[in-house]
This record gives C-alpha cells, sequence and structure tokens, in this order.
C-alpha cells in the first residue's frame, strides 16, 4: 500500500474540516466516581405546592424532587437506566436532568439555571478580573493555557486561552460542549467556565497538577508493565465513555494524558474531537499528530472509532518501550521527504516489539496495532470494548473498581510546591504571564454559548 498523492497534500495542507455543531444534549454524563457520605451541600427541604408539602433536595444548586416516570432514561451521573414502570427518581426543578436517588450528591456540574450563593461559594458566572495568573503551563498552535487562580474561592484552574476567529468558531463550540459532558468523568478534564473577550475565548478547566506522561516518561526512560495496565486501563475507560456518547477523540498521546495529584489518568484537549459520529459512521478528515495517525488515515480513508483504539496502542508501547512505534526525527534537513519516508513505512512495515516484553504485553500491542482496523483489538461490531476488557493483560484489573476510581494508582506525582508546577516544562512555567490589553478590559461572559459556572 503505498501513501497517495491527495493523503500526502491533505499532510501538506493542514485542510482538517471542522465538525458539525453538536447535538442538544443533558449536560452531565458519567460513572460514579466512588462511593461517598453524603455531601454536605446536600439540603433536604420542604417546600409547598398544590396544597402539601413536597420534599426537595438540593446538591451544588440543582432542587431535585422524586418523581415517578413512565419512560426509561439514564442517569446523568452513572449513565444506568433510571425510572420507566411507575420508579421514581430525582429530577431537577429547574435544569430538568435525571439522576438516581443514591447519585444526586454526586453531581458535579452546578446547575445552569442557579445563579445566587450555596454554602458561601459563587455559583454566578466569572469574569478576567475575578481571577489572578500565576503560570503559564503550556503553549501550542491553539494559543496557550495558564495556571489561575480564582480571587474569592483561591481554586485553582487551568485556563486555555484560544484565539478567536470565524474558521474555528465552530470547532471551539463543539470542544466546550464535549468538555461540559466530561465534567462528571473521573478520567476526562472538565470544563467549569467560559469567558469572552473581542479576540480570545478562555476555557476555565480542572487544574491537574500531576502533569503529562511525556514530562514523566523522560524522568523514567520506560514505565513498568504494571504502570501501564494501570494507565491504559483508566485511558481505555475514557475512551469508552466519548465513542458511548459519539466523540471521537483523534488525538489520544503522551502530551494530553494528565496525572492528577493522587496519581489518576485525566484524558485532555479536545480540539480534534469528532462530535455526533454514532457506532458504525465514519468519517474522513485528515488530521491528527503524525506518529499517533492511524493507517486508515495515512492511506486517505473513512474511518471510525478505530483510531481511538490505535492511539491507544501506540500511547502503551511508548509507555513501555520509550518512544513510538514509528518515530519521528526532528531533524529540519528535508523534513518532507523524511516525514513521506515514514508514513510509507507505517503501512509497510510491521510494528516490531522488542522481545523482553512480557507474551500479554506484546499480545495486546499486535492487537491494538493492527494495520486492517477490521481485526483490530476493540473494533469488533458487537464485542468492541469487551475484547479490550478480557485480554489477559489485565487479567489482574478490577474493571468495576476502576469505573468508581477505587483502584490505588501505582505512582503519586510529587507535588513540592504550593501549585505542583515542578510536574511542568520550565520553557514555559518560567515565562512571563502576560494578556493583551482588551483581554484585561473587555470582558464579558459568553453569550452564544450559554454561561457556565466556577465551583
Amino acid at each position: 500500500m503505498c501513501l497517495d498523492q491527495s493523503s500526502w497534500d491533505c499532510l501538506q495542507k493542514d485542510t482538517e474540516a471542522l465538525p458539525p455543531s453538536f447535538p442538544e444534549a443533558p449536560q452531565v454524563f458519567g460513572v460514579q466516581e466512588q462511593p461517598k457520605t453524603p455531601s454536605p451541600e446536600d439540603k433536604s427541604i420542604c417546600c409547598r405546592a398544590s396544597g402539601h408539602l413536597r420534599k426537595v433536595h438540593r446538591a451544588n444548586g440543582h432542587t431535585f424532587g422524586s418523581k415517578r416516570f413512565s419512560k426509561r432514561a439514564n442517569c446523568a451521573v452513572c449513565s444506568d437506566p433510571t425510572g420507566g414502570f411507575g420508579r421514581k427518581a430525582y429530577k431537577c426543578m429547574h435544569c430538568k436532568i435525571l439522576v438516581h436517588k443514591k447519585c444526586h450528591t454526586l453531581v458535579r456540574v452546578p446547575c445552569k439555571h442557579h445563579t445566587g450563593e450555596e454554602n458561601g461559594r459563587p455559583l454566578c458566572s466569572s469574569a478576567l478580573k475575578d481571577f489572578d495568573f500565576l503560570r503559564v503551563l503550556g503553549r501550542g498552535s491553539y494559543g496557550k493555557v495558564l495556571l489561575a487562580q480564582h480571587k474569592t474561592t483561591d481554586h485553582l484552574y487551568a485556563m486555555k486561552v484560544v484565539r478567536k476567529d470565524d474558521e474555528n468558531l465552530s470547532r471551539l463550540q463543539v470542544e466546550k460542549q464535549i468538555l461540559e459532558k466530561s465534567l462528571n468523568h473521573p478520567y476526562l478534564v472538565g470544563l467549569h467556565s467560559c469567558i469572552e473577550t473581542p479576540t480570545k475565548f478562555f476555557f476555565i478547566l480542572d487544574y491537574i497538577s500531576g502533569g503529562d506522561l511525556t514530562y514523566h516518561l523522560q524522568k523514567f526512560g520506560i514505565f513498568p508493565e504494571a504502570h501501564v495496565r494501570f494507565y491504559s486501563g483508566e485511558i481505555s475507560l475514557a475512551i469508552k465513555f466519548l465513542h458511548e456518547h459519539e466523540i471521537l477523540h483523534r488525538d489520544l498521546k503522551l502530551e494530553n494524558l494528565l496525572l492528577d495529584a493522587d496519581g489518576h489518568i485525566k484524558v485532555t484537549d479536545f480540539n480534534l474531537c469528532k462530535a455526533g459520529l454514532k457506532a458504525g459512521e465514519k468519517t474522513n478528515s485528515f488530521c491528527g499528530t503524525l506518529s499517533y495517525l492511524a493507517p486508515e488515515i495515512i492511506r486517505g480513508e473513512s474511518y471510525g472509532f478505530s483510531v481511538d483504539w490505535w492511539n491507544l496502542g501506540t500511547v502503551m508501547f511508548e509507555m513501555m518501550v520509550g518512544e513510538p512505534p514509528y518515530p519521528f526525527a526532528d531533524s529540519p534537513k528535508n523534513s518532507d521527504l523524511n516525514t513521506y519516508k515514514v508514513l510509507q513505512s507505517m503501512l509497510e512495515r510491521e510494528v516490531h516489539i522488542p522481545h523482553h516484553l512480557s507474551v500479554e504485553a506484546r499480545s495486546i500491542l499486535k492487537g491494538l496495532l493492527k494495520k486492517e482496523p477490521e481485526v483490530r483489538l476493540g473494533c469488533h461490531p458487537q464485542r468492541g470494548f469487551i475484547d479490550i476488557k478480557e485480554h489477559p493483560f489485565f487479567n489482574n484489573l478490577d474493571w468495576n473498581m476502576m469505573e468508581k476510581k477505587q483502584v490505588p494508582p501505582p505512582f503519586k506525582p510529587s507535588i513540592g510546591t504550593e501549585f505542583g508546577i515542578e510536574n511542568f516544562d520550565p520553557e514555559f512555567t518560567n515565562k512571563p504571564v502576560q494578556l493583551t490589553p482588551d483581554d484585561s478590559y473587555f470582558v464579558n461572559s459568553i453569550d452564544e454559548f450559554g454561561s457556565c459556572c466556577v465551583h
């Protein structure tokens, strides 16, 4: 199989098509992180309606009432069915989300209709003047990421600053909607608020202080297989969640895999996501990171969720071996020719998997790095994720515990300073934080996106 001219032209021109607007969906999805005692925010009160007292339950700005439903729906926290056949569920009187009784205290996304204060925490839209900007955490073609601290709550956030233009407006809207869905999932970075200036958008995200896997791999060289098993298990649950909600990530790589303060994975950067992609459907945009491109993308074919499983295989290979299966040289000399040769080798040459890896590790890498998506591990139309869960590499992994974020991490990042910036590249953290004059003055909540709340 040869790399055709059209695919090469796509690579040169960077002509990624904008994904369509994401359809309306509930604001909160996810799985239950772990059993918890009732939150102090959970306030059960009674309100008078229709001449009698009705008990309601308040949590995170939501006002939940118990109600019987004739139709089934999914819980906004754990995604399991709720209601149906006259059974009771909790429904927010304002934003209308449905949850189980046992899950209502676990809702992390505040009610979008709630604008007051709860337990002394402001739940209104924020502006740039409400934040102190402490450090630069990263920079890319999209803009930069800043470490910001809310002046009232002292809460730390990662603030992604994105330049605003007509070409990326649709993509930013899709990214925001995906980030809102991610807030309630234990292994995805979530969005807390959006702010707009005349020239930029500011996404206020979870601050994940443990750094990315690229940083830690550079420190340790390779990861033990037990570490890779843990990380890839959490990553695969995040991929499964995205696919179940019709989202294709397309850019899973070590730089986009963060560790929180306890050592759990957080998947980030949804800039290249394709939203609204149903099981069995395909897209054809040429995009991604060169070392991680799936063969079907290089060949210029239409593709679906299979490319995320290829990316998982590439990430696992890199963690166990220390470099991607098809590394690119950084030399600028003849860079186009070298890139073409590497892409061609990705289509023609089989991956060399070192013999020092265990039989189980070699097997799962071979399965995930199959060049034909029809036979790739995780891509069977009926079994899909089941084949990954049941692979011998994961034999000692308790998936039920992992879904609840109850498997102890094998490594805890060192958080030696107040903000944990030692886990980020000094090339960025030592740079001064600078905002342009219009960003410092003209600050408004985003209207076309709807307001979100910092909490």
